[in-house]
């Protein structure tokens, strides 16, 4: 007799993750990767940020590498200071934004491939199809516009920049590739490892 076939292995299930940031050190880019094939799908940072202080930029960085591997990150915002949350929404949407709830209404529409990078043979390149501005396509060249960028990828002082990247630095932040809170910046671009869905913003 012909056994019947085993029945369907189940989905394993959801992995999650929290970190009581400030007082947790929050996981480095390599790590998220790691995080993801770990099976983690969903990262909670259990502080809330307050965006007047520079030392809030390395949770975004982090809510930024976990979008960039598929991890869905919780995150809320204490105090909005002088951020303009439309930079952001190229990450998955905080749970509070303070005195921004109607772009909140509408910022959980995310979708991923909002505001990537790719690397090139010394270029990279940079695609932003965020809501509030015209789409743009830049190309970033090792004329210290690129090493500015790769620097950044971290929270970094401006005043630290080596000068020619420092030169550089305008031009980025007024194409909102960067993030500045009192003298520190944060590159705001995700690495892209997969290709959005619909490919309309590759």
């Amino acid at each position: 007799m012909i056994a019947p076939p085993a029945p369907p292995a189940p989905y394993p299930a959801r992995g999650s993750g929290r970190f009581a940031w400030p007082h947790q050190a929050l996981p480095m880019t390599a790590d998220c990767a790691l995080l993801a094939r770990a099976g983690v799908a969903e990262v909670t940072i259990t502080g809330a940020l307050d965006l007047r202080d520079p030392a809030a930029l390395d949770a975004l960085r982090f809510v930024r590498d976990c979008v960039a591997v598929g991890i869905t990150a919780g995150w809320t915002v204490a105090d909005a200071g002088a951020v303009d949350p439309n930079e952001l929404t190229h990450l998955c949407p905080p749970d509070a934004f303070p005195g921004h709830e109607q772009l909140l209404a509408a910022w959980h529409d995310f979708a991923f491939g909002v505001l990537y990078w790719r690397q090139g043979p010394g270029f990279a390149i940079v695609r932003d199809v965020r809501p509030a501005w015209e789409s743009a396509y830049y190309t970033l060249e090792c004329d210290g516009t690129l090493e500015c960028f790769e620097r950044l990828r971290t929270p970094t002082p401006i005043a630290t920049l080596p000068e020619r990247e420092r030169e550089a630095y305008p031009s980025l932040r007024e194409a909102r590739l960067v993030l500045e809170i009192e003298g520190v910046a944060l590159t705001l671009p995700y690495r892209i490892h997969k290709w959005p869905i619909p490919f309309l913003s590759v």
